[in-house]
């Protein structure tokens, strides 16, 4: 009787081990999300998620009130653990894995963001040769910055 109660603990031991190995080869993300206590810390993981082509960031960059607008759920759903709430299907074709690391991968900030109170406006460049002026709109919630609108 013992044998069976050791077997079938270490049969579900291994069953618990293999599911949890598999999940996890299918998970990008390896570190918590990063809370940004700056509008501009906000844009620099934006950017670089496109440079060095990790997205795992991406998905704690919305509003976790879920106020942001559709363009930029769409940036946050290119992490693959991110639940898109505004990002349509058709958006979600035009702003891709691909098109993303295309437009912000070259991007880059013009001045200083404009703040006020809990919100933040960031002018940027970006597109394929960083020539298309775009503001960026950002809400501090419980003292974090996160996506707004763009």
């Amino acid at each position: 009787m013992q044998k069976i109660k050791w077997f079938t603990f270490v049969f579900v031991l291994i069953g618990f081990i293999s599911i949890t190995s598999i999940y996890s080869m299918n998970v990008d993300r390896v570190e918590p999300l990063q809370k940004h206590t700056a509008p501009m810390a906000v844009m620099d993981t934006l950017f670089e998620s496109a440079k060095i082509g990790k997205f795992s960031q991406l998905g704690g960059l919305c509003d976790p009130m879920q106020e942001n607008d559709g363009d930029t759920d769409c940036i946050c759903a290119i992490d693959p653990l991110y639940e898109p709430h505004k990002c349509s299907e058709r958006q979600k074709k035009e702003i891709n894995a691909k098109t993303f690391v295309e437009y912000f991968q070259t991007a880059k900030t013009k001045g200083s963001p404009e703040v006020d109170a809990d919100h933040a406006k960031i002018e940027f460049l970006f597109g394929p040769e960083a020539k298309v002026e775009e503001t960026m709109n950002l809400v501090r919630r419980d003292g974090f910055w996160y996506l707004s609108s763009f």
